[in-house]
């Protein structure tokens, strides 16, 4: 996790959703637990994955340098996630060869993925 640059998104209700962005390629974003921000937790899985993603190391509210609210309900949290990874479409599109991924993206009920760290290695 050695080049780290800040993506920055607005949740439903003005807090600021803040991650770290590692590599190029396809976007991943990882999300964490309560107990951190997401920095070691994801640390072993990025510096693997980063030579062939751009990996996504979200901060929940309260965490990290994401804003604080009092508001941890699970569905604010959710509204968190989906603000995030939205907010990347922008970032999606700067080739014309991106354009089937974005709509693939956007047809997705979801409109992002969640990556479990059990799962991923």
């Amino acid at each position: 996790m050695n080049e780290e640059r800040i993506h920055r998104a607005v949740s439903g209700d003005g807090t600021e959703i803040v991650g770290s962005v590692h590599g190029d390629g396809p976007p991943l974003v990882f999300v964490h637990g309560f107990m951190d921000d997401g920095t070691l937790q994801w640390k072993p899985v990025v510096s693997y994955l980063s030579n062939r993603f751009t990996c996504h190391v979200m901060s929940l509210r309260n965490r990290g340098r994401s804003g604080h609210s009092e508001d941890m309900s699970p569905p604010r949290l959710v509204e968190d996630d989906v603000a995030y990874a939205s907010s990347m479409i922008v970032t999606l599109c700067r080739d014309p060869e991106d354009l089937p991924r974005l709509i693939e993206l956007l047809d997705h009920p979801n409109h992002w993925v969640r990556i479990n760290a059990a799962k991923t290695l």
